[in-house]
């Protein structure tokens, strides 16, 4: 019933986003329920978990998810690290914040944001905290731009990718066993 931001920086977190993105976000209004996904492979993960809820009355851990289908359905808006995660975000139509955390990641994110996915802030160490916790508000005070995002995220990855490869993949060695003709 609360408007919820999902906050996810990698299973292992290794240039430690969460604890990052927990202090940028403290100003955002307490009315949000920001939820932090502690991954599994997250150095001291008990201690970030406990860091976080002792920060805000309003932040809540996932610990030990192997599954995130459900944080992601009730998300209304997900800041992430660039990877895997924002296929996900994209393909549930959750609108999403972008961090590359090299160069190249923040150009994937970037076409993430062409597309009309997401926003992309570039490379996180370069993006202040006040951007991240001002893109956050403008994106979950535009309702027009969430439901843009919701629709691009959804007409664009269907999540059916790896089928299609290997449909493309049996196609081409059923060609490749068929005998060739010699005149």
């Amino acid at each position: 019933s609360r408007p919820t931001v999902l906050v996810s920086m990698g299973g292992s977190d290794p240039h430690n986003l969460t604890m990052r993105m927990a202090m940028a976000l403290a100003g955002l209004d307490s009315v949000y329920r920001v939820r932090f996904v502690v991954g599994t492979g997250m150095k001291n993960a008990e201690n970030v978990a406990r860091g976080l809820v002792t920060l805000k009355k309003n932040y809540e851990t996932v610990e030990g998810a192997d599954d995130l289908s459900v944080e992601y359905a009730s998300a209304d808006v997900a800041i992430c690290a660039f990877g895997v995660t924002a296929y996900e975000l994209a393909a549930c139509g959750i609108p999403a914040i972008y961090l590359g955390l090299t160069q190249d990641h923040a150009f994937s994110a970037s076409a993430f944001a062409q597309a009309g996915m997401g926003i992309s802030l570039g490379v996180a160490d370069k993006v202040g905290d006040d951007e991240i916790l001002h893109s956050v508000e403008r994106l979950l005070n535009n309702s027009a731009a969430r439901r843009d995002m919701r629709k691009q995220g959804l007409s664009l990855l269907d999540g059916q990718g790896a089928a299609r490869i290997a449909a493309d993949l049996a196609t081409a060695l059923a060609a490749a066993r068929k005998p060739v003709k010699t005149a």
